[in-house]
């Protein structure tokens, strides 16, 4: 049985070895220093059972028995509700070339009989509305024939392949829809024939991904691993994830601008190094306390949300007073 990396039966069996081969001491002596040994080994277990995701560095999709706080965990400040000093917000602006101008004369009825009136200008409101509608466009290819009945047709577009199909923008939309805002492939055909009235297949919206997949795998993946491997900071976690009932890992890694989720078999530093990124990294690499990450030569930074659990690990079963008056300290909202 192993605790923290401390083999429990071994090191049991050694301080045995090491008591009974000891000549000088008594019996009574021995006895006494194997009930502390046994009482430090409870002690482990017991702090090994009290281990949380709270309190260490266990995942929350890992502990079972976690419950949900009932309250929040963000520090009571003088901060008034709704947006703050120096916030940059958004404010709806009129736009100088609207899409259409609706001219509104003014009822003569209401003016004042035996007055002169003229028109002096106008004064405006927009109204800014969402155009949805099908749009399908036929490419008509032209066919001339001379007079031995030779013909020659027109060139389609390279995206014409058939003789109907979904565009480019149909495409986009559905991708984005489903990877990006994550809607369910049911849903986002229910949306298409609601709001469009395009039939799409859950087939079209499975290829559709796939096909993008494959173009980003091509394109952005080699830019990805270039960007972060030259940025001076990045972040770098795992997550277990199931893949056609298989476990697999999803390696993340990101930087101020650009992220990179690979999904890989295994967990470890030699999936890591396949990925491509972190042997080319020289930077400051923030991570939690996996030992994986630090066979890197690079700057590394523990994350803080680690530390902070580490500093209740130490409050609620180390009682260390200072542990608790460090936690609340870190806690607190940096100032401008």
């Amino acid at each position: 049985m192993t605790i923290d990396k401390i083999n429990i039966t071994q090191t049991l069996d050694d301080a045995k070895l090491a008591l009974k081969q000891d000549q000088l001491i008594s019996a009574s002596t021995r006895a006494i220093f194997q009930i502390m040994l046994l009482l430090v080994m409870v002690e482990l277990m017991a702090n090994k059972l009290g281990l949380n995701s709270r309190n260490s560095s266990i995942a929350p999709s890992q502990d079972i028995h976690r419950k949900k706080s009932a309250t929040s965990k963000r520090t009571i400040t003088d901060k008034k509700p709704g947006g703050q000093p120096g916030h940059i917000g958004s404010t709806l602006t009129s736009v100088d070339h609207p899409d259409e101008v609706v001219t509104l004369p003014l009822d003569k009825r209401s003016l004042l009989k035996g007055e002169c009136w003229e028109s002096v200008g106008y004064e405006a409101r927009q109204v800014i509305e969402l155009h949805i509608q099908r749009k399908v466009v036929e490419y008509q290819a032209q066919i001339m024939r001379n007079q031995r009945g030779q013909q020659r047709t027109a060139t389609f577009p390279a995206d014409a392949k058939r003789p109907i199909q979904y565009g480019h923008s149909v495409i986009a939309h559905a991708v984005y829809l489903s990877m990006y805002q994550l809607i369910p492939y049911e849903r986002l055909q229910n949306q298409f024939q609601d709001m469009f009235g395009i039939d799409l297949s859950m087939g079209t919206l499975v290829n559709s991904n796939q096909q993008l997949a494959e173009r980003l795998h091509r394109v952005f993946k080699p830019l990805a691993i270039e960007q972060i491997a030259l940025a001076d900071v990045a972040c770098a976690d795992e997550t277990g994830v199931n893949i056609n009932a298989s476990r697999h890992w999803v390696h993340g890694i990101s930087s101020t601008h650009w992220a990179l989720l690979t999904p890989y078999k295994q967990r470890g530093a030699q999936a890591m190094k396949d990925i491509g990124v972190l042997p080319r990294f020289k930077g400051v690499l923030v991570h939690d306390h996996w030992s994986a990450y630090l066979q890197f030569e690079c700057q590394h930074q523990y994350c803080n949300a680690h530390y902070l659990r580490e500093l209740i690990r130490a409050h609620e079963q180390g009682d260390c007073r200072w542990a608790k008056l460090v936690y609340l300290e870190e806690r607190q909202p940096v100032r401008p």
